[in-house]
């Protein structure tokens, strides 16, 4: 951060992927490229490195993580000098990146009190978001779902939440399950259509949908998840997924560190429902992890002949065994 630049509340997204600081400018003077001298660095935790500073009212203070609908958290922003919270999405078109994070919404403050005059609503030094989502406060209110001693407002609330949203714990890594998900994802030769890492997480109907640029040629989907320890007796990846045509080849490959090469696992055709390609790794199977991050990395490439490809992805995971 540059001088007289002031970091004030750094809480943690429930699923533990963002941190969002509030920055608080002691001068007037705007940050280069932002058009705004308060603003709200946007840290990545899986590199903890700054992926995006987003412009904010004056005197930014409070910031807190409140549920997103269909997954992951918007982050509520209040300023001491503005009489309007902003909501910043610390991932928009869920590719994990973070560096597309943007403020995509704004809520007045103001509300007419008697005698406020032109500080009707400024101040805000912190805020919180109904139903609190992070791990430990949110799973005693769940466990009081359908009991009678919520509200029907309440119960509303939860009602909107997704499964990972109502256990944040879930996503605390391999503390009782082998099953790694993904925590990045990238397209090549493909536009997504909707859909995005709480998708390809939950294997519902819910999925990571894309359309081929050409009407020819390979469509590839490459993904990264961490390992819960560098050793393994066997390495599982696993993919569902469907196309818009039969028959569609498909490939699964997986990053061999020792390498530097990728390595050709499984082949198969696709159908227009879903169908799980699966691989299994028991020879060396540790050279797929990274020796210092345990970086796990995988990709998936259909290979279209005829028309744009259509393609839809439910699922994708890694099973770390032994």
């Amino acid at each position: 951060l540059d001088t007289l630049q002031v970091p004030i509340q750094t809480p943690v997204s429930p699923d533990e992927k963002w941190v969002a600081t509030a920055v608080l400018s002691l001068t007037n003077v705007v940050r280069p490229g932002l058009g705004s001298a308060d603003h709200v660095a946007i840290i990545d935790t899986a590199t903890d490195k700054v992926v995006k500073f987003v412009p904010v009212p004056a005197g930014a203070h409070g910031v807190n993580w409140g549920a997103k609908r269909g997954g992951g958290y918007y982050a509520y922003v209040t300023c001491q000098h503005s009489n309007a919270m902003v909501v910043i999405d610390p991932d928009p078109n869920g590719d994990s990146l973070g560096n597309d994070a943007r403020v995509v919404g704004r809520v007045i403050l103001s509300n007419g009190s008697l005698g406020a005059g032109v500080t009707d609503g400024t101040g805000g030094q912190g805020v919180k978001p109904l139903p609190l989502t992070h791990d430990g406060w949110i799973q005693p209110t769940v466990s009081m779902r359908g009991t009678g001693e919520l509200s029907a407002e309440v119960e509303g609330w939860l009602n909107l939440l997704t499964p990972e949203q109502r256990d944040p714990s879930q996503h605390q890594h391999f503390a009782n399950s082998d099953r790694v998900g993904v925590s990045h994802y990238r397209l090549a030769s493909a536009k997504r259509l909707g859909g995005g890492i709480p998708q390809l997480a939950a294997g519902e109907d819910e999925k990571l949908r894309f359309v081929s640029h050409k009407a020819a040629g390979a469509v590839e989907l490459s993904v990264e998840g961490y390992s819960p320890r560098m050793g393994a007796k066997e390495l599982e990846f696993a993919v569902e997924s469907s196309t818009n045509r039969l028959g569609v080849p498909q490939r699964v490959e997986m990053f061999d560190y020792t390498t530097a090469r990728w390595v050709s696992f499984a082949k198969g055709a696709t159908s227009r429902t879903d169908a799980r390609l699966v691989v299994q790794v028991d020879d060396r199977p540790e050279r797929f992890i990274h020796r210092l991050d345990r970086k796990m990395r995988a990709r998936i490439t259909w290979q279209s002949k005829t028309g744009r490809l259509q393609c839809a992805v439910d699922h994708v995971y890694w099973t770390h065994h032994g």
